[in-house]
């Protein structure tokens, strides 16, 4: 599963909007709609960790 893939899939698990995301992460909206449309191609550590920790999941998820 890509990260857009697992991104999304965690949002609506959660019922959650990439905006909240964004908003409780520090991201711009705008970044995290990029990663959720799969429209970035690099993705920073700290980014996925900002996500993962309000996500409640590891960062092992993420390769998964």
């Amino acid at each position: 599963m890509s990260i857009s893939n697992k991104i999304n899939y965690l949002l609506n698990k959660n019922s959650m909007t990439a905006y909240e995301l964004a908003k409780k992460s520090g991201l711009t909206t705008n970044a995290v709609y990029q990663l959720s449309k799969g429209e970035s191609k690099d993705v920073r550590l700290s980014t996925l960790i900002k996500i993962a920790d309000v996500l409640d999941i590891s960062l092992d998820e993420f390769r998964e």
